[in-house]
């Protein structure tokens, strides 16, 4: 009788009688300010990563971290260039 209730239980769960179709947007994704490309971002964030340890779970810690580092680069060679 278990298995009956279990299986009851999770049909409830995967269909409610009263679910109404939920629309759901997306943010918009965050791109690199300092003009780096998604490849470059990418290949930082995947250093990043490797001296860090390769920890599990931080790759959006990884690809900010990243960013950052691409856009005070570019900001140095601006500010050495004027």
């Amino acid at each position: 009788m278990a298995v009956k209730t279990r299986k009851k239980a999770r049909k409830a769960l995967l269909q409610p009688d009263d679910a109404m179709p939920v629309r759901v947007e997306a943010e918009p994704l965050r791109t690199c300010e300092v003009g780096a490309t998604h490849s470059q971002v990418a290949q930082r964030a995947f250093l990043i990563w490797l001296t860090k340890g390769r920890p599990h779970g931080r790759d959006l810690e990884h690809w900010c971290e990243a960013e950052s580092q691409l856009k005070n680069e570019a900001t140095d060679r601006y500010a050495i260039k004027t």
